[in-house]
């Protein structure tokens, strides 16, 4: 489940806290820009290739046993994932309002499952199951951590 994408308030605060970070990381992405230089002209959440894109390049590569420049080294590559983390979840990690507006649909199937199951109100109707699954992507799997304060910032 994702985020209702026509949510104008949730869309105004992303962009908000978008530019948050943007500022937050400006320091950081310059020296990322600055070890990345060899192979790319500049690395901001913006740019092309953004600093998502790099790092996912890059971890995708490694997992397949493709050579990396040895440049490109593991504290690179926690800086890179510090920024991308801190783009992609910042609002959420700070914000009730945004946890609320982006992840209120699947906490509410959660929470009403987690009900109906404690009050023995089960049925047909509203889902008598011995397990439910969800799928989900990094965008709606960490979103909920954050929400049961289980997040590690990775």
């Amino acid at each position: 489940m994702f985020p209702n994408p026509n949510c104008y308030k949730l869309r105004n605060l992303s962009r908000q806290f978008q530019k948050t970070v943007a500022d937050m990381m400006k320091d950081e992405l310059k020296s990322i820009s600055e070890r990345l230089k060899p192979y790319v002209k500049e690395v901001s959440l913006d740019s092309h290739p953004s600093a998502n894109g790099i790092l996912d390049t890059v971890i995708s590569a490694k997992v397949h046993g493709l050579k990396v420049p040895s440049d490109i080294d593991n504290k690179l590559l926690e800086d890179l994932e510090r920024v991308v983390v801190n783009e992609w979840f910042y609002g959420s990690m700070i914000s009730s309002e945004v946890r609320r507006l982006g992840m209120g649909r699947l906490m509410g199937v959660i929470r009403d499952r987690m009900v109906h199951r404690a009050e023995g109100t089960e049925n047909e109707e509203n889902g008598k199951l011995k397990l439910a699954l969800y799928s989900g992507h990094d965008t709606t799997v960490a979103p909920l951590l954050i929400i049961m304060d289980t997040f590690d910032k990775r």
